[in-house]
């Protein structure tokens, strides 16, 4: 089943990894809105089920403004992603967390020629289960650091 934005938010606000007071979902919510963990439109639909592009996006700004981690400076790998530029405003969160190897991409083959491509699938969903993994792979990256 896949997972909504608040239920994602919250898997990552209410992790070990963050620490602070414990707090009712609604209010770790609103503080993760308040750190710009999350952005206007996650919080007024919280319901929506989250796409790749938007996880890629709240995990970017974990890092940057919970975890105090930099930038990768060298995005050019993530330049196999041959879907990377479908959307502008998302580059720079799915390149960081594709070269962070936070999520990965998909092998799609073109049917008419066989050639096979790597594509991030950013308007695709994300399940229970894969949201486990990425945020396990995002903690990791973390403690690396």
């Amino acid at each position: 089943m896949n997972v909504t934005i608040k239920e994602f938010t919250l898997a990552i606000m209410r992790d070990d990894h963050v620490g602070g007071e414990p707090m009712a979902d609604d209010e770790l919510f609103k503080e993760a809105y308040k750190m710009q963990i999350i952005d206007n439109q996650d919080y007024l639909h919280p319901d929506d089920l989250i796409t790749r592009k938007a996880a890629a996006r709240i995990i970017h700004h974990t890092l940057l403004y919970l975890m105090d981690e930099i930038d990768v400076s060298d995005i050019r790998p993530a330049n196999v992603l041959v879907d990377l530029y479908d959307c502008r405003t998302c580059v720079l969160h799915i390149a960081q967390v594709y070269c962070k190897k936070i999520m990965g991409s998909k092998t799609i083959t073109d049917k008419a020629s066989g050639k096979t491509y790597e594509i991030f699938d950013m308007n695709s969903g994300i399940e229970q289960e894969e949201m486990k993994q990425i945020l396990a792979r995002m903690w990791e990256i973390n403690r690396t650091i």
